[in-house]
């Protein structure tokens, strides 16, 4: 819908100037690819240019001569398609987990090839929490030993709605409350009873107050409580599992919900591809780059000087860890430490990342 939109933009505004380009303009067109929702309608025209959005399952697959959930006598015509005079975006690289290497090792290799490939394809990554070391792979340093980062300059930081946001109020609140192992028996009850408590006393009446928690079970539980104790006017549950009908309705559902008496239950659904503003966060630790990522959902806007962080710590357990590793929590509980505030000019800067997994190389792809 976005992409959409920004073609209807850019049709109005050239609407009274070049009509060769304005009819350029009209010749693009945008489809999606992901589960559930697959458009490959833009096979059928090689010569004209579009813009696909897509999950990295369909089109890293399709990129890997192994086009997820199509004909195999196709696979290799969407190869070749994506591989050759194209442009990939991978957005939000932090959660692309194995596959943003897959990516990097996929561009290496069409430079590699490049003086048998009719077009040159570009690729770049972005994300609020990238550092180089995420796309660090053998063949990719081999062919870009020099990388160009894209950043806000000085002067850009200075702007005044910038400034605004990037000084933003966000002080952090203790938590009363723990994930351990022994509060997570019997159903989890008591800590679940602990959270619901800590949400209702920091709730803002006519705000939003977003919680994050990191298994889909505790966000359900969260969830049910706050309705029945009638906390806020309305209490919403945003999670991976919902079908696409159901997350439609979410996007309509959470249009200005910043302005209203709203408690918002989430995971890590939340973090990626909202535009809110919550008065409130209250987050289940998680690896630093989730972390900053929801702490960009709290006072977006810069708009309040009395918005709150709360960081719920977990006990070093693998299971209680779960998505992420007792490593990435501590490595959180770390840079957390000497923080009064979560603002994006008091964050410190990103450090390396090692993301785990095999590395695609040249010889497995040609197999």
């Amino acid at each position: 819908n976005e992409a959409k939109r920004l073609l209807f933009e850019i049709q109005r505004v050239a609407a009274f100037g070049d009509l060769n380009f304005n009819e350029e303009i009209n010749k693009i067109s945008v489809h999606v690819l992901q589960g559930g929702e697959v458009d490959n309608s833009w096979e059928s025209y090689p010569d004209q240019r579009a813009i696909l959005v897509g999950t990295q399952d369909q089109l890293l697959s399709r990129a890997l001569n192994r086009g997820y959930g199509m004909s195999k006598y196709k696979v290799s015509v969407h190869m070749a398609l994506l591989n050759v005079d194209a442009l990939w975006i991978c957005d939000e690289v932090q959660l692309m987990d194995v596959g943003v290497k897959t990516s990097a090792q996929l561009q290496a290799f069409r430079v590699m090839e490049r003086d048998k490939i009719a077009g040159v394809t570009h690729t770049i990554w972005t994300s609020a929490t990238f550092h180089p070391s995420l796309i660090d792979t053998i063949d990719f340093r081999k062919t870009h030993p020099n990388l160009n980062i894209f950043s806000l300059s000085d002067e850009e930081k200075k702007e005044e709605r910038l400034g605004k946001i990037l000084d933003a109020a966000k002080t952090i609140v203790p938590s009363v409350c723990k994930l351990t192992k022994e509060s997570s028996k019997k159903g989890a009850q008591s800590y679940i009873q602990c959270l619901v408590d800590q949400i209702q006393n920091q709730h803002e009446s006519g705000k939003l107050t977003l919680v994050i928690l990191n298994r889909v079970q505790r966000a359900q539980d969260v969830f049910k409580e706050i309705k029945v104790r009638q906390i806020a006017n309305e209490v919403l549950l945003v999670h991976s599992r919902f079908r696409s009908v159901e997350r439609m309705k979410h996007r309509e559902l959470l249009d200005d919900i910043e302005n209203r008496d709203c408690i918002l239950i989430a995971t890590q659904a939340i973090e990626a591809g909202v535009d809110l503003s919550a008065q409130h966060l209250i987050t289940e630790l998680a690896s630093w780059s989730s972390l900053v990522q929801r702490f960009g959902r709290c006072n977006r806007r810069g708009h309040s000087n009395n918005a709150s962080v709360t960081i719920v710590d977990i006990e070093d357990d693998k299971e209680l860890a779960l998505p992420y590793t007792v490593d990435e929590l501590t490595h959180s509980k770390k840079q957390l430490f000497a923080l009064r505030d979560v603002g994006p000019s008091r964050l410190p800067e990103i450090v390396k990342t090692n993301v785990g997994g095999l590395v695609l190389r040249y010889r497995d792809l040609k197999d």
